[in-house]
């Protein structure tokens, strides 16, 4: 069958099943973070225990830092869901060199997945060859010189060719797997009337010739003539059974609160979902979020457009939820949604982190502390200035007393050396940059954040 691995079932000889039981992770922590799917980690510990395990985890990280390297370096794609992939191949690998004779079946589910993923996304299978070139290479590397620190002289040629010949075997039988179920896969993607009807929500993105509104709205079953919101799901770590139920979840109900009466759906990617709401009210879904400033259930996040009409208008509310995407995505730790009126000065002014963290430094100072003392500074100077200097309306929206604001905002004016009525714009502009963006504008390059402030 494809896959199996020619010798595997005779097992290590004694110098690699010695050298095997001296592999142990740095981090003692590492499986606490692992990727994989549960049962893969299971097999991999039950067969080779948590040293091996542990080790080829974190090797895998290693790895996935050189392949994010090349990619940036030389302009081709990631493997979607690359970093799970190689983790699987990584445990594969120290799987094999312990008898395994097969891929265990999560990995085949991984290449399965991958397939489809690439598939959708127009991506090519001399990606997923490249990744498993690198593995295959960093993997070897790292064998051999464990090889050449722990067995004697003697011993590592014997040792050393039974690891090639071994880790050669398991990266072609993933190699062979991917060939047998590449077609199948992908075919049965492309052919699938979600994948025709994402090709075509692409082009109509892109900007090229598209048939008529009238043509499209009955080849996506969505009225394009009409008035669009869009959104950008997406989360923040690739779950073991997927994204996209979760994500299409979401989607609908933030559109049913936005009351929109049709729904479009495109996946994007193994942890990404573009969505458009058509018809509706003038509300954004994040205005009728009930969680807005609280972290996202689930890790999932959202970003909404405004709203658009037209063709033109379905191509303008994708930009902006993807700009919000990018802004949030850049803050690190954000609310589950997202919405563009709110971001829309982070997206204009926040393209470049470091000018926007140098203009945030400057203009902030001494507010730009750790700490809860520093940041209830921040939130009451920034609602301060929202609210044209009202110190009543301010203490409304912040819940607290007047008099307390009226003691941030002049604690604000002594740490920063000049009054708060006049030359506000910029500060006002550094507070919201900070406010939406966070840690990415709050750590200063180069340097040290001031002393947080006392309570």
């Amino acid at each position: 069958m494809p896959g199996r691995l020619g010798d595997g079932e005779a097992g290590p000889g004694e110098g690699t099943r010695a050298l095997l039981g001296t592999l142990r992770p740095a981090d003692a922590g590492v499986l606490t973070r692992v990727t994989v799917s549960p049962p893969l980690l299971a097999e991999c510990l039950s067969r080779t225990g948590a040293g091996p395990t542990g080790w080829a985890v974190e090797i895998s990280a290693v790895l996935r830092g050189e392949l994010e390297r090349r990619c940036r370096a030389s302009g081709t794609p990631e493997l979607p869901g690359g970093a799970r992939f190689v983790e699987a191949l990584a445990l594969w690998s120290v799987l094999a060199l312990h008898g395994a004779p097969d891929p265990p079946k999560a990995l085949t589910g991984e290449v399965d997945r991958i397939a489809g993923e690439c598939a959708r996304l127009g991506t090519g299978s001399d990606v997923v060859l490249t990744y498993l070139r690198v593995v295959h290479a960093g993997l070897s590397s790292a064998f051999l010189g464990r090889c050449t620190d722990t067995v004697g002289a003697v011993d590592q040629p014997v040792v050393m060719r039974e690891l090639s010949g071994r880790l050669f075997e398991a990266v072609e039988a993933v190699a062979s797997l991917v060939a047998d179920r590449w077609t199948t896969v992908a075919e049965e993607w492309l052919n699938g009337p979600r994948a025709r009807s994402a090709a075509l929500v692409r082009s109509v993105l892109a900007g090229g010739p598209v048939p008529s509104a009238a043509a499209l709205t009955a080849r996506l079953g969505y009225d394009l003539s009409g008035r669009h919101i869009a959104l950008v799901l997406w989360c923040r770590e690739h779950r073991g059974g997927g994204c996209t139920p979760a994500l299409e979840e979401r989607a609908r109900t933030l559109l049913e609160r936005a009351r929109s009466s049709s729904v479009l759906l495109v996946p994007a990617g193994p942890c990404g979902l573009w969505a458009w709401g058509g018809g509706g009210t003038a509300d954004t879904p994040a205005a009728r979020e009930p969680t807005g400033r609280r972290p996202s259930a689930g890790g999932v996040h959202a970003a909404v457009s405004l709203p658009g009409r037209g063709v033109p208008g379905f191509r303008a509310a994708h930009a902006q939820a993807r700009a919000v995407e990018r802004v949030a995505r850049a803050a690190g730790s954000a609310p589950a949604v997202h919405d563009y009126a709110s971001a829309e000065l982070a997206v204009l002014l926040g393209d470049d982190l470091g000018r926007a963290a140098e203009f945030v430094a400057r203009e902030l100072g001494p507010l730009m502390a750790e700490g809860p003392a520093a940041g209830a500074l921040r939130a009451t100077v920034k609602c301060y200035l929202d609210h044209e200097r009202s110190l009543s309306t301010a203490s409304r929206e912040l819940h607290i007393a007047r008099n307390t604001v009226a003691y941030r905002v002049k604690k604000a004016e002594g740490l920063l050396g000049r009054s708060l009525r006049t030359e506000r714009l910029r500060l006002h502009v550094a507070l919201q940059l900070a406010e939406t963006l966070g840690p990415a504008v709050l750590a200063v390059a180069g340097g040290e954040r001031p002393a947080a402030l006392p309570v």
